[in-house]
């Protein structure tokens, strides 16, 4: 519990409540005190990966071991009208202060590279491990599979997330740290919030045939 200024003058008997240098005085003293105090309440909630933003998002990152600076600028991405791909729910909007690319990853995709980061540093590289992650993290209808394509890679289906164009270029760019060691992802198979995989001879809540399943959208990282 935080307790302000008016609470600990409150605390002052009537005999002293009257006198104004003596209540000012005690004020000046305590203010600094509720300040600190008020900080180490909030102190786990700032740096909580689900509500910590800007600096305190930075901190939370380099703990784990992965930037929000990107190594290669993002273009392509903004909102535009009459562009595909670009339109309501894909692009992102272009602030007064943006160039023509992006450099850094904004609080909310930040967060999620972020989570996937903490999940790779204690996964034991199972795939019913992942599966069981995943489901502590993601709790919205998202979920996602893995192929083992017996090579050395692997493949990562995303189901019920609306990635959008920004989201498909840091995939792109290889900035989901998720893989065990010495495995290379081959691909990400994404399919957006309310579909099914097309497939045939199968039909589950991942995959549907025709009229049921969607040809799903495939990023290759580079």
């Amino acid at each position: 519990m935080s307790y302000t200024v008016k609470y600990y003058q409150s605390l002052v008997t009537s005999e002293h409540q009257t006198a104004p240098n003596y209540m000012a005085w005690l004020g000046a003293m305590v203010e600094p005190l509720t300040v600190i105090q008020s900080v180490i309440d909030n102190f786990v909630a700032n740096f909580d990966v689900d509500t910590a933003v800007g600096v305190q998002l930075d901190a939370v990152g380099q703990w784990v071991g992965v930037s929000r600076l990107l190594e290669t600028p993002i273009t392509g991405v903004f909102f535009s009208f009459d562009t595909f791909g670009l339109g309501f729910d894909q692009g992102i909007w272009q602030g007064p202060f943006d160039g023509n690319s992006i450099t850094i990853l904004p609080d909310y995709m930040y967060r999620i590279v972020i989570k996937f980061k903490i999940l790779a540093n204690h996964w034991d590289g199972s795939i019913p491990t992942a599966y069981a992650d995943f489901a502590t993290v993601f709790t919205g209808g998202e979920y996602v599979f893995i192929i083992d394509n017996q090579d050395m890679s692997m493949s990562i289906g995303l189901v019920g997330f609306n990635i959008g164009a920004f989201g498909a270029a840091v995939l792109e760019q290889g900035y989901f740290p998720f893989k065990p060691e010495g495995v290379l992802i081959r691909d990400y198979i994404i399919v957006p919030p309310g579909e099914k995989i097309f497939a045939f001879d199968l039909s589950n809540d991942t995959f549907g045939g025709f009229d049921d399943g969607y040809f799903p959208l495939i990023i290759i990282p580079t």
